[in-house]
């Protein structure tokens, strides 16, 4: 469920997104002083008052020697009048199993068809009846998070909000810490947040923390361009495991081979290849 750590987006409109109507962000996970996994974000405005969210997380680096894993979540959130689940769809692959979850919703955000393959064979959730009530999907706590960062709740307020991705149980709380604003805008609120694992967790994993322990506090900063990201989540005791955001690379601009006047007006260094034909051949 390192998943839940990239759902503190501060949104400035239906998802977050202004001009553009699709964003996109990767993200590295780094432990130990390596990067392990990479995450990938992407959001995007659909017709009739719906968003579409992606996420996938995948391990990179030594990991890979224990062999590779990918989860994916997919899903479709009205925005509009409340934020509702429409669809919500989960894949994870790892050595030695492979699992598929999809979820159905009504209008009104009612689970109407529910499916987990495990390894292709057909199994219930083994999360309680109980405990998957009012709890949302995933990606649908995700947009809910960002409409109640939108409100600027203020410092101190605080939300909890159940998630249940038809495997596991747990509750996401935050904390609104800060915001600033420049030239009218958002620029970046600082969050607090905690991952309580009720069910599947009892160990703890990751950022989750298990039934047995209080699960950490992690540090979220958030900037506001034209599409809202975090800039980094990490603990508040430790400066690892960490998410941080990538920066924006230039590819650098690919030289072109001269041609034979532009070559001869260039000026010659002293190891150009016309300076070299110029000089008498070394005696052996």
């Amino acid at each position: 469920m390192l998943l839940a750590l990239l759902m503190i987006l501060p949104p400035t409109g239906p998802l977050g997104l202004q001009a553009a109507e699709r964003c996109r962000f990767e993200y590295a996970l780094r432990a130990r002083g390596s990067e392990v996994g990479r995450i990938l974000l992407e959001q995007e405005r659909l017709g009739s008052g719906r968003a579409r969210v992606v996420l996938v997380i995948e391990n990179v680096g030594f990991t890979r020697l224990f062999g590779r894993r990918r989860m994916e979540m997919r899903g479709i959130v009205r925005l509009r009048p409340e934020i509702r689940p429409l669809v919500y769809e989960g894949r994870e692959d790892k050595p030695d199993r492979r699992r598929r979850i999809t979820m159905r919703f009504d209008e009104d955000g009612r689970l109407v068809r529910f499916r987990y393959l495990n390894n292709g064979r057909e199994r219930p959730s083994d999360v309680p009846p109980e405990l998957q009530a009012g709890a949302l999907d995933p990606l649908t706590a995700f947009v809910q998070l960002q409409r109640w960062v939108e409100g600027e709740p203020g410092a101190g307020s605080q939300l909890r909000i159940p998630v249940w991705d038809g495997r596991k149980r747990l509750d996401i709380e935050a904390v609104y810490l800060a915001g600033a604003r420049l030239d009218g805008r958002a620029l970046y609120a600082r969050l607090r947040v905690r991952l309580h694992g009720l069910y599947g967790f009892e160990d703890g994993y990751g950022f989750v923390g298990g039934t047995a322990g209080p699960a950490r506090w992690l540090e979220v900063l958030v900037d506001n361009g034209q599409c809202p990201a975090p800039v980094f989540v990490r603990p508040v005791d430790g400066e690892e495991p960490a998410i941080l955001r990538r920066r924006s690379v230039r590819q650098p601009r690919r030289r072109r081979s001269p041609s034979p006047a532009g070559a001869a007006a260039a000026r010659r260094s002293r190891t150009s290849r016309g300076r070299c034909r110029s000089r008498p051949r070394a005696r052996p």
